[in-house]
């Protein structure tokens, strides 16, 4: 399985790129590539916009492809990152950048979950859906002919009986960072798990 985590949106609700604001003394971007190279992954790649993303990835020893159409939405990373393997894997775990609490735990249940039924695996808390997903090789084509800004939906919505929810309760570890206040939202996020493990 391959992981390719989507780095090169616009952050319009933070006025500047989002993965690369420090929590806690770590760029947004680094914690998504930390938990992502300690799963085991065949590969790892990051679809960056900016320089100091691919600087942060080829640092930590991640592959690193530019997107010049990151204008055009999601499906753009999506399309170039499929674009560019040179091998088949069994499948592709799609990562955003901003969700700094998700556990090695959780996507190793996401893994193996994936080794046994196939398909799509899906994470939803609450009934809503998340991220990562997993998508089997089968779906590649489907995935290389979405278009704009939202990423593989779609092709959930038209395999849906190919889809395997995998059920969580915590909604922290799924937190994603679009604005200021979740920033300070993810701030005591961070200091209430540190203060947690103390006890």
């Amino acid at each position: 399985m391959v992981a390719i985590i989507m780095a090169s949106g616009m952050s319009r609700r933070m006025s500047k790129n989002k993965l690369l604001i420090n929590l806690y003394n770590k760029p947004l971007i680094r914690w998504t590539i930390e938990l992502a190279k300690s799963c085991d992954f065949e590969d790892v790649i990051v679809v960056y916009k900016d320089k100091e993303v691919k600087d942060i990835a080829e640092n930590l020893q991640v592959k690193t492809i530019y997107n010049g159409r990151f204008k055009y939405g999601q499906s753009e990373s999506i399309k170039l990152a499929l674009s560019s393997l040179k091998k088949e894997y069994n499948g592709y775990i799609f990562f955003t950048g901003d969700q700094p609490f998700i556990k090695k735990e959780t996507i190793k249940i996401l893994m193996k979950t994936f080794i046994k039924r196939g398909g799509i695996i899906l994470p939803k808390v609450n009934g809503k859906n998340k991220s990562p997903v997993i998508f089997s090789r089968e779906f590649k084509f489907e995935l290389m002919n979405i278009e704009g800004d939202i990423g593989g939906r779609n092709v959930i919505k038209n395999n849906i009986k190919k889809v395997t929810p995998v059920y969580f309760n915590k909604s922290i570890e799924f937190f994603d960072i679009d604005t200021k206040e979740d920033l300070k939202m993810a701030k005591a996020i961070y200091e209430g798990e540190k203060l947690w493990k103390m006890k």
